[in-house]
Order: C-alpha cells, then sequence, then structure tokens
C-alpha cells in the first residue's frame, strides 16, 4: 500500500539505506533538536555510509556529505 508525503502519494522503493538516510536528513534540518547527534563539526556524529555504500542512495541523499555520506579523508601530503 503507497504511503504518502506533501508530495502525495508514495510508492515504496528497493533503496537499502533509504530510511536510515533519510532520518539523517531530517535530524539534519533540526539540529537543534538533535544536538546531541551531531560532532563539533557540524558532521553527523557517528560513521554515516562510505561512499560505496551510498550509490544506491537517491542522488539527493548521496549529496549530504557530513550528513549521509561520511567524507573520505585525503591521504596526509608526503
Amino acid at each position: 500500500m503507497p504511503q504518502a508525503d506533501e508530495r502525495g502519494p508514495v510508492e515504496p522503493t528497493a533503496c537499502t539505506g533509504c530510511g536510515i538516510a533519510e532520518a539523517f536528513r531530517y535530524a539534519a534540518g533540526d539540529r537543534a533538536r538533535y544536538a546531541d547527534f551531531f560532532a563539533p563539526d557540524g558532521s553527523l556524529d557517528g560513521p554515516g555510509f562510505t561512499p560505496a555504500d551510498a550509490a544506491d542512495l537517491p542522488e539527493d541523499l548521496r549529496e549530504l556529505i557530513g550528513v549521509v555520506v561520511t567524507p573520505v579523508a585525503e591521504p596526509a601530503a608526503r
């Protein structure tokens, strides 16, 4: 049975991880309420998704670097 949001009926998808990613986005939209979930640099505290894990997420969720996708550290210059 389809669910609905502000856009109208929404068909379920087979997106693995979308629910978790949407919860991350929701928390980021109300940082005052969910402040305990964020690191001092403003990123979501915790591992998040790796870029490989996020590959199956819709683009709008993959773009939330630091919220949904954990940034990949640049190797140190030698």
